[in-house]
Formats: structure tokens, C-alpha cells, sequence
């Protein structure tokens, strides 16, 4: 269920009556919908893979991953980006260059107040 463009909204008032409004536009909050544009490729991944998602509008973007006691091993992508689809390789290595170990990693992405975390598998 949602609001569409083309439907009535309805409200009551105690005293006033019923009012209807004609729905012409719904606008989506950005990262509504981000969750459906973050995937990876492969994943598992045999030292690399690819991380796709979209930025709805123009906005600051932080892409992170996390080991799964929850402290940071890579920062792929930080600052504003435009409206669009972005990919971003990860090799499997750390901040400091060295190859992380075969494990369960997070990835997240944040946009505005939004923040997605997905599972990522590497596998050595």
C-alpha cells in the first residue's frame, strides 16, 4: 500500500467535514529505494568483486566495509555524488594495502540519514 499519483486522499475533521485532495506527484525520500540499487558481483568473491549502486539525487556518499566485529578495513567511496549508477571494485585489501583474509565482510552505504549494510563473502 502507498500514496500513487492519480488517487484521492481523504481526511476528516471533527467539525469541518471530509476534504479530498488529487494526487498529482509523489516524490520518493532519498534512499527509499536504495536498498533494491546496492548489490555486489561476485559474492561470494574470490579476491574481488564489484560493488553497483544508484544515488538517487545529488547527495554526500559514504561507501564502507566493515569485518564482521564491526571495524573498518576499507573506505571505497566518500563525498557528493551526482544523480547515477556508480560501480566500485574492491580487491579484498585494507586501508594500508595488505590482503584481508577470507571471511564474512559488510558493506555500507550511506546517503543522507540512510544507511544500507549488506554481507559480502571473500573467499581466498
Amino acid at each position: 500500500m502507498g500514496i500513487h499519483a492519480g488517487r484521492c486522499l481523504y481526511a476528516s475533521t471533527h467539525s469541518a467535514g471530509i476534504f479530498s485532495w488529487q494526487i498529482t506527484e509523489v516524490q520518493e525520500e532519498a534512499g527509499s529505494s536504495l536498498r533494491s540499487v546496492l548489490s555486489t558481483y561476485p559474492n561470494p568473491a574470490k579476491g574481488q568483486t564489484v560493488i553497483s549502486y544508484h544515488v538517487p539525487v545529488r547527495a554526500l556518499v559514504d561507501l564502507t566495509i566493515y569485518d564482521i566485529q564491526g571495524r573498518l578495513v576499507k573506505k571505497l567511496a566518500s563525498g557528493v555524488k551526482e544523480l547515477g549508477t556508480y560501480t566500485v571494485g574492491w580487491k579484498g585489501m585494507d586501508e594500508n594495502g595488505h590482503t584481508v583474509a577470507s571471511a564474512i565482510y559488510f558493506y555500507r552505504l550511506s546517503v543522507y540519514n540512510t544507511k544500507i549494510v549488506q554481507k559480502l563473502i571473500l573467499l581466498r
